[in-house]
């Protein structure tokens, strides 16, 4: 629950999505926002719909682009880019695959290589490589991270059922 004490600083709008509103985010002492009614905390276990264009070209993009977005968003308003840093730039992604929408998971699979996760999320990147409605790049690029995570963490999904 978000108290009502909360001075949250938001930052100049990252996108308009395609029904015309502003897409705007705030921060306040580490946390992060979404300004909305009632207000979102974005936190790396949430998901969001709203930020899903964050991922695709014309509003955000390449990972690099949107983090560059919101550092830049920062600056603006006085902030330390390097908040940017806190941002859960996992949300996008997560939504996009608990969404399961083909064109989603394609531009969640762009970003995969670039986010940190839990093994909760592993397990579902895990799943992604075996649906077979999504495209075999974007399969594979599942398969290849899950990977990655596995040897970073010293964990085998691949063979726990």
């Amino acid at each position: 629950m978000l108290r009502s004490n909360v001075n949250i600083t938001w930052l100049p709008r990252l996108f308009i999505n395609a029904g015309g509103h502003p897409i705007v985010v705030g921060f306040c002492e580490g946390r992060w926002f979404l300004q909305n009614d009632p207000i979102i905390e974005l936190t790396v276990d949430s998901t969001c719909m709203y930020l899903l264009p964050l991922m695709q070209e014309g509003y955000g993009g390449s990972f690099n682009f949107a983090k560059h977005l919101v550092s830049d968003r920062l600056r603006e308003v006085g902030l330390p880019n390097y908040h940017v840093e806190t941002f859960p730039f996992i949300v996008p992604v997560r939504t996009a695959v608990s969404f399961g929408a083909v064109y989603w998971v394609a531009c969640a699979m762009k970003w995969v290589k670039d986010i940190e996760f839990d093994e909760e999320f592993a397990r579902e990147l895990l799943k992604v490589s075996r649906t077979k409605s999504v495209s075999q790049n974007t399969r594979n690029a599942a398969r290849r991270r899950v990977k990655v995570w596995e040897q970073v963490n010293n964990i085998c999904l691949l063979r726990l059922h």
